[in-house]
């Protein structure tokens, strides 16, 4: 993709920090590449719809000729000629009808993915061409279609990325303290402009990863609470979508702080991998984690998520790409050193004071194998709060995890059954065997069996 070789060789803006880069630059830039070829959205019988039905541009003259000219209906050279010769001024007059901007815009965004250097054309009209403009009023209005709304979203933030300090400050410094805001005012009103337009979630995950291709703008951006909710909420199944959405993870991952939402975060990767079977999709959340695995905040909320054995699992799907399973086999390696830091009793107890449970290592048999012996601190304090759970709490992914851990306890410590004794733990999970929750009333069953029988029985059992 010429596009993506542009950005990322010659801007320098299509990627996290340099110093953040997992293998060199040469080789990170052809990655890149890589990653980015063939997602370009999923909406191709649409835009093939728009292209066999294009509408009269009779009344732009010349111009109008162009813009069909550009669809390569004419031939590649026929093509090039009509990109010299159209006048940026001719956008703002074609977006005066819907039917013709859809048709142009689906044109302009397919010619620039070609050739990057083609969006020179419009940005150095910028200044003298209400453009930008127009094209913001078209995402505000309520009667832009969902697929013109696409178009029109990625044309306008492609821009930005190609020519960003005509529309802020591309540094990103914040030397000048207190103008921040004013300095990147463009790019935080075009984002909220695009991201509550009536856009598809794919639409607005493409606009946002054009914007976040720029490092300086990345702050700005996400500081639109529109972008978060944007990005953070994606539940599509669409291999386009969950790409987008991992490549917007992995060009934050290089500072992880302006994102924020660790655990979010962490918890999205490790679905998208579940999900997914897409190599595109598993090579870009793989490398996001790479780079957030390097901040040491991030390191526990991967861990906690349970994010090692989805990635393990990974090495048994059959990947055309060799080269996926050392990349899945370093990212497991890497989760795994920092499991043995951050799955402690520690953090177990910190999950305890939240008031939820939620799966994780740390409920899991290798923890209580490992960490049963510490739940005798401050008189068996933390097994005191799991009970309090079991009484208390109604949320059933809680209750799941706290009749599980206790029926853990009293089968692992040597004198589990005996201290579960002194609490109500034994009547407390009885009440839950009627569960209206199967899941909950499962667990009760299964832990009373572990307080009532010995090692030697369950041992028997399980055969």
């Amino acid at each position: 993709s010429s596009e993506v070789t542009h950005e990322t060789v010659t801007a320098g803006v299509a990627h996290p920090a340099p110093h953040q880069w997992l293998v060199g630059p040469k080789a990170m830039s052809s990655e890149t590449a890589s990653l980015l070829a063939g997602a370009n959205g999923d909406n191709t019988s649409m835009q093939m719809q728009v292209l066999a039905g294009a509408p009269d541009f009779g009344r732009f003259s010349d111009q109008g000729r162009h813009i069909v000219a550009l669809s390569g209906s004419e031939g590649e050279t026929a093509k090039e000629q009509a990109l010299a010769s159209l006048q940026p001024s001719t956008l703002v007059q074609v977006m005066e009808s819907p039917t013709h901007a859809k048709y142009m815009f689906t044109v302009l965004v397919e010619v620039c993915r070609e050739n990057s250097a083609n969006y020179n054309k419009f940005t150095s009209a910028l200044s003298s061409v209400p453009m930008v403009e127009k094209m913001l009023n078209t995402l505000r209005s309520s009667g832009t279609d969902s697929y013109s709304a696409d178009k029109i979203g990625y044309f306008l933030t492609a821009l930005m990325a190609h020519e960003p300090d005509y529309f802020g400050d591309a540094s990103g410094g914040e030397d000048l303290a207190g103008e921040y805001e004013t300095r990147m005012s463009r790019v935080i009103d075009t984002t909220r402009v695009v991201m509550s337009s009536t856009a598809s979630q794919l639409g607005k995950l493409e606009a946002l990863s054009n914007l976040l291709k720029v490092s300086g703008f990345r702050k700005a951006v996400m500081s639109v609470q529109l972008a978060t909710v944007t990005l953070t909420s994606v539940t599509s199944k669409s291999s386009a979508s969950l790409y987008r959405a991992a490549f917007c993870y992995w060009l934050l991952s290089s500072t992880p702080s302006i994102l924020g939402r660790g655990e979010e975060v962490a918890e999205r990767l490790k679905d998208f991998l579940a999900e997914s079977r897409s190599e595109k999709v598993v090579r870009v959340c793989l490398l996001a984690l790479k780079n957030y695995l390097m901040d040491k905040s991030m390191c526990g909320f991967i861990v906690e998520a349970g994010t090692l054995p989805v990635v393990q699992q990974l090495e048994y799907e059959k990947w055309r790409d060799s080269d996926l399973y050392s990349e899945i086999k370093d990212v497991g390696a890497m989760i795994a050193s920092e499991q043995s830091t951050h799955s402690n009793y520690d953090r177990y107890v910190r999950e305890l004071e939240s008031g939820y449970l939620k799966p994780g290592y740390v409920h899991s048999e290798r923890f209580w194998l490992d960490n049963v012996k510490k739940f005798e601190t401050n008189d068996f304090a933390a097994i005191k709060k799991l009970v309090h759970y079991v009484t208390a709490s109604t949320d059933p992914t809680t209750l799941c995890l706290a009749i599980r851990d206790l029926g853990e306890f009293a089968r692992l410590h040597p004198f589990g059954k005996m201290a579960i004794s002194k609490t109500n733990a034994k009547s407390s999970v009885m009440n839950h065997m009627n569960d209206a929750n199967r899941e909950v009333a499962r667990e009760a069953l299964l832990c009373v069996q572990k307080m009532m029988l010995n090692q030697a029985s369950l041992t028997q059992m399980d055969k």
